[in-house]
């Protein structure tokens, strides 16, 4: 079916780069196998697909979805990865080969629609966004398409996707301010903005899938002796130890935080940080996230809740007034 000799070579490296990163014996290594490719960290078709979202995807002639914004058609650069790593999933539970050919054209796809900058190869949105210049760039779609570079690397040995998924991490390395997606927490910890507008807002689910893709690429580099991807593994573990640091920020006692101004997520983004923390745990092994994971997700739908939630619309809306004004 799909050349294994990458996947070896992954799974023999993965503990190697476990130690490196946290002095840990395995690192994910459930995911891995001789015959099969890595698993993506989440599962996205109870992500999306079941949430209905995908019913809105319209496809362009090479069966890549757009998704529609004020009327008007788009290409969005992290739902194109995330129907790429959907169907490569399929694959690994059915073994059906047009899941994995579903996968690779539309990784291919989206190498294809990448552009080459001075900060990195980058994938842009070209939807208004309120605070955002047209086009603009997400650690959010950066990171994903890592992952699915990664993942296309190990399945096909093609080193362009190799290639291509350190690239689009170089912007991690950049300022806001620079074109880049790089911020800070307020101890000095490095973040990374879904939305780089000039006040920084890290939303949370934002900084984990970037988190991911940083993880995600620095495992497949560990595979290519070609390719240092020391800066990749120091970035990630610095990255993971702020957020460690910084998670109480997005802890608001009775619920959790869409991202660092205050907002109460919905019940959707609730339970998605839940899903995605237990997920970081899983890699790390840093406890901070299993415990934040284990409380939110006890967590009662209660008054207190209902409270916060109308305050927060509130926010929201002042907030994006004064985006549109600026």
């Amino acid at each position: 079916l799909l050349p294994s000799a990458a996947w070896t070579r992954v799974s023999a490296r993965c503990g190697a780069i476990a130690c490196r990163i946290f002095g840990v014996p395995t690192l994910g290594c459930r995911h891995y196998s001789f015959d099969v490719i890595r698993s993506y960290h989440i599962d996205l078709g109870q992500r999306d697909v079941r949430l209905r979202m995908y019913d809105d995807f319209v496809f362009d002639d090479d069966g890549v979805p757009r998704y529609p914004y004020g009327g008007q058609l788009y290409y969005n650069p992290t739902f194109v990865a995330h129907y790429a790593l959907y169907h490569l999933g399929l694959f690994q539970r059915t073994n059906e080969l047009a899941h994995r050919d579903r996968f690779l054209n539309v990784a291919r796809a989206l190498l294809k629609s990448g552009r080459a900058t001075d900060v990195g190869l980058v994938f842009e949105y070209e939807m208004s966004m309120p605070g955002l210049s047209t086009p603009w760039i997400s650690a959010l779609g950066q990171g994903r398409a890592a992952s699915t570079f990664a993942r296309a690397y190990e399945a096909t040995d093609d080193e362009a996707f190799l290639s291509a998924a350190v690239e689009a991490l170089k912007p991690f390395n950049k300022p806001v301010g620079d074109g880049g997606v790089l911020t800070h927490f307020a101890d000095g910890g490095p973040a990374f903005e879904e939305y780089p507008r000039s006040q920084p807002d890290v939303v949370l689910n934002g900084l984990v899938t970037a988190l991911f893709g940083l993880y995600d690429a620095a495992v497949s580099c560990a595979s290519n002796a070609q390719l240092d991807a020391s800066w990749i593994e120091e970035l990630f573990s610095d990255a993971v130890a702020a957020l460690q640091r910084n998670l109480v920020a997005y802890d608001l006692g009775y619920w959790s935080a869409y991202d660092l101004s205050g907002r109460v997520a919905s019940d959707e983004y609730h339970d998605y940080h839940v899903t995605l923390l237990w997920a970081l745990f899983e890699i790390t092994h840093v406890d901070t996230f299993a415990d934040y994971a284990r409380r939110w997700g006890g967590l009662p739908r209660g008054p207190r809740l209902l409270f916060g939630r109308n305050v927060s619309r509130v926010k929201s809306r002042l907030f994006n007034r004064a985006l549109y004004r600026s």
